[in-house]
């Protein structure tokens, strides 16, 4: 079987909305590229939604390409909770500015009054936001294991605006 590209426009969480009580585990070495969440209008989580539920990552995850007005990857709020596995890539992920000036948080991770654990060996590269470009999470506990690398993450809004983390 050759390479395929999937490409997913849908309002929030193209993969899936994980909601309140809820869980989702996603299999080790999962590839998820292309998927675009909303329009000039914002939109959550490019690829998972999670508001309130529990998101578990299995190892060697990739995420590339995908764009959503807030967490171009993965946006977790209400008490959500997101567990990264070990030597997960997020590369080339974007939040974008809506029309409204809202959103345009967290290239590729936004959190909100959530936690996020990331696992070790994971690495965040070319993601970007006006604020946070690879992670935004002001009011949530994030945790990064050990050895991650962070490198070409670029936040534009400000000087103080989080290339790679702002919380």
């Amino acid at each position: 079987v050759g390479m395929c590209s999937l490409s997913v426009l849908a309002i929030n969480g193209g993969e899936a909305t994980v909601s309140t009580d809820e869980t989702e585990t996603v299999p080790a070495s999962h590839t998820y590229e292309n998927y675009n969440v909303g329009t000039s209008s914002g939109g959550y989580g490019g690829v998972f939604y999670v508001n309130g539920g529990t998101l578990v990552i299995g190892t060697d995850c990739i995420f590339s390409s995908n764009t959503a007005g807030y967490g171009g990857a993965i946006a977790v709020l209400s008490s959500g909770d997101v567990q990264i596995g070990d030597s997960c890539t997020f590369s080339d992920n974007e939040a974008f500015w809506d029309m409204d000036g809202y959103f345009d948080s967290g290239g590729a991770i936004a959190a909100s009054g959530s936690t996020v654990s990331i696992g070790d060996k994971c690495t965040f590269s070319e993601n970007f936001a006006s604020w946070g470009g690879a992670i935004y999470a002001p009011s949530s506990t994030v945790s990064i294991g050990a050895e991650c690398t962070f490198s070409g993450n670029y936040a534009s809004a400000a000087s103080s605006s989080g290339g790679a983390l702002f919380a």
